[in-house]
């Protein structure tokens, strides 16, 4: 199952949201991105919403395994 990403707003900042079926693997990835949080009301794992961490994602998952909803510049 790809990681879907998405633009939203949560505690007055912006953030992308990263969905997807529980895999530890991709959880410890995610912990390597600076800034990143579990939100328990939303039950996503979240980042800032940066270009820093797009290009973390582009280098630690592959192409396949990022879906990125069409308000986000996946270049």
């Amino acid at each position: 199952m790809p990681i879907t990403i998405s633009k939203i707003i949560h505690g007055d900042e912006p953030k992308l949201k990263l969905v997807f079926a529980f895999d530890q693997t991709k959880i410890n990835l995610i912990k390597q991105i600076s800034g990143y949080t579990w939100s328990k009301t939303r039950k996503a794992w979240l980042l800032p919403d940066s270009p820093d961490s797009l290009v973390r994602l582009k280098e630690l998952f592959s192409k396949d395994e990022l879906q990125f909803d069409e308000n986000i510049e996946a270049k």
